[in-house]
């Protein structure tokens, strides 16, 4: 299962909020507050990053200064209380968008034209390339 992420700018309080809630379910879950430089800290006002992890110490919420991401398969049982704390809060995800993809075939199917016109002139074998 792929992670979903949402655009929010990181708020202290949205992940506080979070992680007492997520708590009540689970004792073992802990929360990270980290610099801009990666360090960890106790001190939220200072705070740029902030994670939620299990009691595998894998993270399963993520939020940084531009986006959250939450793995659904790594939250286990949490992912139902999880879900709703940010549907309750209006976070929705982010609307996948198909544009890399598209572009990557177009540049394919150039490229394969290209390829497949010049082979057969360059050996006076034009109608193999047309014939298909």
């Amino acid at each position: 299962m792929l992670p979903t992420s949402f655009k929010a700018p990181f708020d202290v309080q949205f992940i506080t909020g979070l992680y007492q809630r997520l708590q009540e379910h689970d004792d073992s879950i802990v929360l990270l507050l980290r610099t801009r430089a990666g360090r960890k800290m106790t001190d939220p006002e200072k705070a740029a990053f902030g994670e939620i992890r299990n009691a595998d110490g894998k993270m399963f919420f993520g939020m940084n200064g531009k986006e959250g991401i939450v793995h659904l398969k790594k939250a286990g049982s949490l992912g139902g209380p999880l879900l709703a704390y940010l549907r309750e809060d209006g976070v929705g995800q982010q609307d996948v968008t198909y544009d890399l993809g598209t572009i990557g075939v177009c540049a394919y199917a150039v490229l394969v034209a290209v390829v497949g016109f010049f082979i057969p002139a360059k050996t006076i074998c034009l109608f193999c390339f047309l014939s298909f």
